[in-house]
């Protein structure tokens, strides 16, 4: 390398160091908080099924390489009332792993289209009203950018 580049890139360090200092940009250091650094999806339980009935969806290989899950629907008609939810069997719960184990917040974001299909906050539960092809996402609510998909199909 020649001279010139060498001191070239050391005013440039110098430099940045007397910007930071001037502007009274903060590093900010977290204390004490373990973020999530990976969400993986382990499965999908079907959670109002009766005796002899899958409670299961099966995964679906697909040359997209996108994690995707089916289920068979069970014909019906289902209403968004209270009691239509309670007894509707095609109600499912995404099994993940938030890691590491010890993050502070383990707590998940569930996102995605409302059509034909119900989220149940206190359980974490997804209720199909009709045959549906669902993408959700799952997102760490403790700051950190980590996401994950899943489709779910009921057929």
């Amino acid at each position: 390398m020649k001279k010139t580049v060498i001191i070239a890139i050391f005013l440039v360090y110098l430099a940045s160091i007397v910007v930071v200092q001037f502007f009274g940009l903060q590093v900010v250091q977290l204390q004490g908080k373990v973020y999530v650094s990976n969400i993986t999806v382990q499965g999908i339980t079907l959670t109002n099924r009766s005796e002899g009935q899958s409670a299961t969806a099966g995964k679906v290989n697909n040359d997209a390489g996108e994690l995707w899950y089916a289920f068979v629907f069970i014909a019906g008609t289902y209403t968004e009332d209270e009691e239509s939810i309670a007894s509707n069997p095609n109600k499912i719960k995404v099994e993940y792993l938030v890691e590491p184990f010890d993050a502070s917040e383990k707590e998940v974001a569930y996102e995605f289209d409302p059509k034909n299909v119900i989220f149940i906050e206190e359980t974490e539960e997804i209720v199909f009203l009709k045959r549906a092809t669902v993408t959700i996402q799952l997102s760490a609510k403790d700051g950190s950018p980590v996401k994950t998909k899943v489709k779910v199909s009921a057929r």
